[in-house]
């Protein structure tokens, strides 16, 4: 099996394909509002709404959480973890989560040609990634104002997310 080198660590393209399969099926790639913090509010105390790419991927079972941590890893993008135990009827859950745009971009980009559920959202959140951080000003932490042409990608990104609709990607013989 042929390998791709990052950094100093080997992944091999069965792993690429193996972290595509559990994102396509246990995961999420997304683009959401989340309001600035208040350290950041505006001279009259507005707060700023901005949108934030993430990758995240639930499962109850430890072994596959492990295994995706470990493959992040190598791809130089350490996941946020942590445990959900939400009642006592449910088995204990764990959820990872990649937040920073150039971490994202990474992964995305690795596992993108072997993504099938995914690969549109993947695709728009590529575009959106590579466009805000053209517009980023250096040394300045700034960003300009969000396009016409990124909000699309935003809606298109919510409307392949929402639930209880067939997707795009579905055979019309599925669908029907």
């Amino acid at each position: 099996m042929e390998d791709t080198t990052i950094g100093n660590q080997q992944v091999r393209l069965d792993e690429l394909a193996w972290l595509a399969g559990v994102i396509d099926g246990e995961g999420t790639i997304n683009i959401t509002k989340k309001l600035s913090s208040k350290k950041k509010a505006r001279k009259d105390g507005t707060r700023r709404m901005n949108y934030w790419v993430f990758l995240q991927v639930a499962n109850t079972n430890e072994q596959l959480i492990l295994k995706v941590i470990e493959i992040m890893k190598k791809l130089n993008a350490n996941p946020y973890v942590w445990e959900k135990k939400d009642t006592d009827k449910w088995k204990k859950a764990y959820q990872l989560s990649l937040q920073r745009m150039v971490k994202v971009k990474r992964v995305v980009e690795k596992i993108n040609p072997y993504l099938i559920a995914k690969k549109r959202q993947a695709e728009l959140v590529l575009k959106f990634i590579d466009s805000r951080l053209s517009k980023f000003q250096k040394g300045k932490g700034k960003t300009n104002p969000y396009t016409e042409e990124e909000m699309k990608w935003i809606n298109e990104i919510k409307r392949l997310n929402h639930r209880g609709n067939l997707r795009d990607y579905m055979p019309d013989t599925l669908t029907k």
